[in-house]
């Protein structure tokens, strides 16, 4: 089990703010102050602290050990194609890598290699970090960013395709990344020189992540911090309350100390009553409580017999009555209709019509010689004094039918007693003339009684006229019983009062609870005044609370427990001996630099020491080149400790180094590409070169060279041949064949301007070819471009052989390209004429068999 492998089960039980810094540390390589706040603002959201949505879903995320785990196998990089959408890249060019040997990838500013370099270092394992990858900032594209990428484990073939969100795989994170940023990530600059082991470096980080948490929740937790002032509570149960709040404290008791506005009122009564009982005998109070319970008392009696009057239960009787007789009268006029139905005459039947039949009824009944009802047949009509014939007879026995009919007896009782309530209501009167002094009493005690209880009267001297019409409205407004609640409340308080009066007429233990009683309600209200600041500081309270919860686990003695564990012999001594190898690998022969093993904030690191002279420090003598070199020695110890066989990649490992040190780093590569799959991308011309001259020393490594270029549109152009600054004479030779190539075809079928142009541009190139074959042939790379040295030794071949004709054949070359290259402006008038195809085949030829001769003849390596 690797160290990462230890540390990733033994996270398992932990906090989910420490798994959160692990992974962290895994996937960035090293934490940094954003990382840093990241992993507080976790600890917060697990704490239930603060609330945040994004942070919460990254609790849910897995902890990936891909890359750091056993080797499963030897990986390596076969190629990648088929990329889209990754800064300015072509889609259709291929990156192919030799399973073994160097790669060397080479390219300008904007070719396209930092676009490649993010692919590698996204899928595979850096300690840098995951880099960003935007599409092309130039062109809309809706198609998301991916790439083929193969690789071979072992022997066998895998391939994969990568996106943004590919899921992390461990074959393509044993492939590892080294740049810019994972070198500082290797090497700590502090106070003085320090080395982060793989694996050790998730401890250090979590101790660094742990103590940043401490520091926040001790700051945020300080005494008083966060808390808003009161003012001073009495020794009251309220004040009791302020002064132990906790965070045991439940929100809801709040509610228990909040006083309402009636009790608010009561305070001022209380004072009052106080200073009554402090000038005044308990007999006296007695005395004058009485009376005020016989003065107020009918007043309540009368209003709530008035209200009883007009209240809601008097208006559904009424409502219901008034139903029941129209219901009634429905029916009753349905047997007038039937009864008087053809008479000559309407009205026959209606209200108006029976009092005039009572009425003759009681007249003829009063006649002495008649007292039947109505007359019969040939009596003579009451009313028109006509005799009655047959058929007014009948109808006016019709008549005495309708009348005794049960429905018509029914409506008429029915309405008879609707009539009477409302006759009753309507003879009621709403008077308060002779209550004024009881309304003056109870008006000092109750805030504007006078006007709400006017304001009552009214209210029922409304409902009067309303159930007093002919026909109810359907529904009445509630009453305000406010009025008639309070002159309750303030009966009973007063009774109280009354009943809660000594009978030893001692008044002291009543002004003693009463001003006890007091100075409640005035904290009370105090407190009611700064209820949002109380809840505050409870809501504080508790906020505390579940720092202090937080900060229980900012605790570093497990880390320092499992550094211990981890930090045996097997895995520091195999460490710090492959450094040692690694250094002197570099030939660091200045000062002696050794790994020292060192503790800090409960986790451990590598100390790198000068061991002999006056300062110890390394940060403070070795210089920037050597601090690089120290962090490639740090990357391959790792290597070389673990046993690892799969590939390596380097992201401009020499960036703004001197000469000096670029020549040790490639040295050192080139050595690793004996061993393992080497991947190299860089811009530096002067480095790519290095790396060639320890090729062509070493001899034994297959060499993979791939140049980028770039179009006006497209980047990461794929081109086998190496840069033109990168070649040899010979290769420069081939390249100038295949532009002749191109240069024929533009005299055949183009310009004779579009032919001018094409020969400037191959010109310029053959003559930078005559001048790489006088450094590299004719003068056998004794002084050469970008060399270290001058190679004194290289000068035997060149003795006595040098001739004139060389000096003549080089001259006659140049002066062609001089004559013919863009840089000199001649005047056209006196200007040689422009060359033929074949004069420019004859001068490519020249410069070839010269390369020929010196190379084959005359022996130039």
């Amino acid at each position: 089990m690797t160290p990462v492998e230890n540390i990733a089960d033994w996270i398992k039980d932990k906090p989910l703010w420490w798994q959160h810094s692990v992974k962290l540390s895994l996937s960035e390589g090293a934490l940094s102050p954003i990382h840093f706040d990241e992993i507080y603002k976790v600890s917060l959201v697990e704490h239930d602290i603060i609330s945040d949505e994004e942070i919460s879903k990254l609790l849910s995320l897995p902890l990936d050990t891909s890359g750091f785990n056993e080797e499963a196998g030897k990986v390596t990089l076969k190629q990648i194609d088929t990329v889209v959408n990754v800064g300015a890249l072509s889609e259709d060019q291929l990156l192919s890598f030799p399973k073994s040997g160097m790669t060397i990838i080479y390219g300008d500013n904007g070719a396209g290699k930092s676009s490649y370099s993010r692919i590698i270092k996204h899928a595979c394992l850096s300690r840098g970090g995951t880099p960003k990858i935007l599409g092309n900032v130039f062109e809309k594209s809706d198609k998301p960013t991916s790439a083929n990428i193969s690789i071979n484990v072992n022997e066998d073939a895998h391939e994969h395709n990568w996106n943004l969100s590919f899921k992390s795989n461990e074959n393509l994170k044993s492939i590892r990344v080294f740049d810019s940023d994972a070198a500082a990530h290797f090497v700590t600059n502090e106070d003085e020189l320090g080395y982060k082991p793989s694996g050790l470096h998730l401890l250090e980080d979590l101790a660094e992540a742990i103590d940043y948490v401490n520091r926040q929740v001790a700051e945020e937790t300080m005494a008083g911090n966060g808390f808003v002032g009161l003012p001073t509570f009495s020794d009251t149960k309220t004040g009791l309350f302020i002064n132990q709040l906790s965070a045991s404290t439940g929100i809801e008791e709040l509610d228990f100390y909040a006083i309402d506005d009636n009790n608010i009122l009561k305070i001022e009564e209380l004072k009052k009553e106080i200073d009554l009982y402090k000038a005044k005998s308990p007999k006296q109070i007695k005395t004058e409580l009485s009376g005020s319970i016989r003065q107020l008392k009918p007043l309540y009696q009368y209003l709530v017999e008035s209200k009883s009057v007009v209240d809601d239960d008097k208006f559904d009787s009424l409502k219901e009555k008034e139903r029941d007789f129209i219901k009634k009268k429905q029916l009753a006029d349905e047997v007038k209709d039937r009864t008087f139905s053809g008479l000559p005459i309407s009205g026959v039947g209606d209200e108006n019509w029976k009092v005039m039949w009572d009425s003759a009824e009681i007249f003829i009944k009063s006649l002495p010689s008649t007292t039947l009802f109505p007359p019969k047949e040939k009596d003579n009509c009451p009313l028109c004094l006509q005799e009655i014939g047959d058929v007014s007879s009948k109808r006016m026995a019709t008549f005495i039918d309708f009348l005794a009919d049960n429905t018509v007896t029914i409506s008429s009782t029915s309405k008879a007693i609707l009539d009477r309530e409302k006759k009753d209501i309507k003879d009621y009167r709403f008077d308060l003339a002779p209550y004024e002094s009881a309304i003056a009493l109870a008006d000092e005690n109750i805030v504007d009684f006078r006007v709400d209880i006017e304001s009552f009267l009214s209210e029922l001297k409304l409902r009067k006229s309303s159930f007093t019409t002919n026909t109810l409205p359907e529904n009445t407004d509630a009453l305000d019983l406010v009025p008639l609640e309070r002159l309750k409340e303030l009966i009973g308080n007063i009774s109280t009062k009354l009943e809660s009066i000594p009978e030893d007429d001692s008044a002291d233990s009543m002004i003693e609870k009463k001003e006890q009683e007091y100075k409640e309600l005035i904290d009370k209200e105090l407190f009611r005044d700064n209820l949002e600041n109380i809840k505050y500081n409870l809501l504080r309270h508790k906020l505390v609370a579940k720092y202090n919860l937080l900060k229980e686990q900012c605790k570093s003695r497990p880390i320092t427990d499992k550094n211990s564990e981890i930090c045996k012999e097997e895995v520091i001594t195999p460490l710090v001996d492959a450094f040692n190898k690694e250094l002197k690998k570099f030939g660091f022969s200045r000062f002696n630099v050794s790994p020292k093993t060192r503790g800090r904030s409960g986790a451990q690191l590598l100390k790198l020491a000068i061991s002999d002279g006056n300062e110890p420090l390394v940060s403070k003598v070795a210089s920037e080149g050597e601090q690089r070199c120290i962090s490639i020695a740090c990357f391959l110890a790792e290597m070389l400790a673990d046993k690892r066989k799969s590939a390596v990649v380097f992201d401009d490992p020499v960036n703004s180094l001197s000469h000096q040190w670029s020549h040790k780093v490639a040295k050192r590569l080139v050595e690793e590409s004996l061993e393992r799959q080497v991947v190299v991308l860089t811009h530096d011309i002067v480095f790519y070169k290095l790396l060639l001259e320890e090729i062509e020393n070493t001899g034994a490594t297959e060499l993979n060279e791939i140049c980028l270029e770039r179009s006006r549109k497209r980047a990461g152009l794929v081109r086998k041949n190496p840069p033109w600054d990168a070649l040899t004479t010979s290769k420069r030779i081939k390249q100038l064949n295949v532009q002749l190539r191109d240069l024929r075809k533009i005299d055949t079928d183009g310009t004779e301007r579009e032919f001018r142009e094409a020969a400037y541009n191959f010109y310029g190139y053959l003559r930078e070819a005559w001048e790489r074959l006088v450094e590299e042939k004719l003068l056998n790379q004794v002084v050469t471009r970008f060399g270290r040295a001058v190679q004194t030794n290289r000068l035997r071949k060149i003795i006595d052989d040098i001739t004139q004709s060389d000096f003549d054949r080089i001259e006659k070359g140049m002066s062609r390209c001089s004559t013919y290259f863009r840089g000199h402006d001649s005047a056209p008038a006196i200007g040689d004429p422009f060359p033929t195809i074949e004069e420019v085949q004859e001068d490519l030829d020249s410069l070839a068999t010269f390369n020929d001769e010196l190379q084959n003849q005359r022996k130039r390596s």
